[in-house]
């Protein structure tokens, strides 16, 4: 597995390049770290290719994307 410092990556998986693009932006209103990535190729089939890793508070994360109706399709810790 590869690690980020002392933490796994974590991956939100959505459905566009567009979702993850727009979805930085929400996230960043909050303080909450991302940036858009390539998804894992074990991954690739269930998002578009990109995913958002964020660095830091996954659920809040989780739960602010679904209050601004971002459809999130997983996530993958790497």
């Amino acid at each position: 597995m590869t690690l980020w410092g002392d933490f796994m990556k974590t991956y939100i998986l959505l459905n566009s390049v567009s979702s993850a693009l727009k979805s930085k932006e929400i996230l960043g209103k909050y303080n909450i770290k991302s940036s858009v990535e390539r998804t894992p190729k074990n991954n690739v089939a269930r998002s578009c290719g990109y995913s958002l890793l964020v660095f830091n508070d996954i659920e809040k994360a989780i739960k602010i994307l679904e209050k601004n109706r971002i459809a999130v399709l997983g996530i993958v810790n790497r």
